[in-house]
């Protein structure tokens, strides 16, 4: 009769350990991805909610509103032709310019950039419509990450996917 205890041994332990390290690591790597994918696209989300924020502002007050994109120098270099920002601003131009919303991306999806095509703002005039009357693009970045929406010139916001 032999006499064996029950228990596994120090080269099985090991072995699993290292497997299970392995595929710790891998999880980890996709799981940053996913988390930038979903924060580049909370923050356009956000953005799109405030841009027909601020087209309805425009519309109900019959005045210009503006959206201006704002850098606090969080975000690196953008891609020449473009404009790169941390953040952004609703402002009413009644006859007295008044502050209605500041938003800040570096604070609620930490890491993501906006760049827009155009210009450093995006403005609707009293019936809706962009002023001046050309499209606007914004894309969303965080570590090679990148999702974007488009704004007509009627003010409607198309997000791609």
């Amino acid at each position: 009769m032999e006499d064996r205890r029950a228990g596994v041994t120090l080269l099985e332990l090991m072995a699993v350990l290292a497997v299970v390290g392995i595929l710790a690591g891998l999880a980890s790597a996709s799981l940053g991805r996913v988390l930038a994918r979903a924060q580049t696209a909370a923050a356009l989300h956000q953005l799109a909610a405030d841009i027909s924020y601020t087209r309805m502002l425009a519309v109900r007050g019959g005045s210009r509103v503006e959206l201006r994109f704002t850098n606090e120098g969080s975000c690196g270099a953008p891609r020449s032709g473009r404009f790169s920002a941390d953040g952004y601003r609703i402002t009413v131009r009644d006859p007295t310019p008044r502050v209605v919303r500041v938003a800040r991306l570096r604070s609620s999806a930490s890491g993501v950039c906006l760049e827009s095509n155009n210009d450093t703002n995006i403005v609707f005039g009293s019936r809706g419509l962009l002023l001046p009357f050309e499209n606007r693009t914004v894309w969303s970045r965080r570590q090679g990450v990148v999702d974007s929406l488009t704004v007509s010139v009627l003010g409607r916001v198309r997000r791609r996917f």
